[in-house]
């Protein structure tokens, strides 16, 4: 199902396989904000989803990133609501993870969002602004701090939820740092958030397994954690997740 925030939401490949027009109520009152990544795989079967009003409509695709920060769609109000449909043969869909975002959204003019790249997309941060990354397969977020210091936490989820509202989703991880730090996420959204400004460099990509060396975090394929349960799914993710702990003296 959709994840649903209180100021957007998340779609996956399952909510779009679908033979219904999937209406986005979010966006009929408020301007918004369209975020897209895919691995390659999926390009094919997105080529017919398209996103837009009853009149004018979007091919997915071209909403993908063409440099390093992830380029998105802004549509205004759009007094019959926004559309996504599927004009695929029996509706298929490749991994996929959407964002979409209101005007209504903390941060929605100035928040960075970034897709991961093999080798790793190299990022100039300040702190202070979050730093969205999504993603429909796992992805590593590595950072050294040039100079300053780093103090804020780390989230599931999109930069509208890194201050309090009625989504409730806490951090799962908070960090202070003023050397190098990283972090792997199993799951297609992540968010950067500092209290202190330092400058930054972050390095973002895939990964397929992870060290406990130093202090992490573990959770579940698509895992969120916001208080209304929902989790994103992918069939890039394994049906099975095994978890292989290590310690020694």
């Amino acid at each position: 199902a959709i994840v649903h925030f209180t100021n957007s939401i998340l779609l996956d490949e399952f909510d779009l396989a679908v033979p219904q027009v999937v209406e986005l109520e979010l966006c009929r009152e408020n301007d918004c904000k369209v975020f897209v990544s895919a691995p390659k795989s999926s390009f094919s079967t997105l080529d017919n989803i398209h996103i837009g009003d009853r009149f004018t409509k979007l091919k997915i695709p071209h909403i993908f990133p063409v440099c390093r920060n992830k380029y998105h769609k802004a549509f205004g109000r759009i007094q019959k609501g926004l559309e996504i449909s599927n004009a695929n043969d029996n509706y298929a869909c490749g991994p996929v993870a959407v964002y979409i975002v209101s005007e209504q959204a903390d941060f929605y003019d100035n928040a960075l969002c970034y897709e991961p790249n093999s080798p790793s997309t190299s990022v100039k941060w300040t702190g202070s602004i979050p730093l969205t990354v999504l993603s429909a397969q796992p992805f590593r977020i590595a950072g050294d701090v040039r100079s300053g210091a780093l103090q804020g936490s780390a989230f599931t989820t999109g930069f509208d939820n890194v201050r309090e509202n009625s989504s409730k989703c806490p951090s799962v991880s908070d960090f202070r740092s003023t050397e190098s730090f990283s972090y792997y996420f199993n799951g297609p959204i992540a968010t950067l958030y500092s209290e202190s400004e330092a400058e930054v460099e972050l390095a973002i990509g895939s990964f397929q397994d992870f060290s406990l060396e130093t202090p992490r975090f573990v959770s579940s394929p698509g895992y969120i954690g916001c208080q209304n349960g929902e989790t994103y799914r992918s069939s890039l993710y394994p049906k099975k997740s095994t978890f292989h702990l290590i310690h020694k003296k």
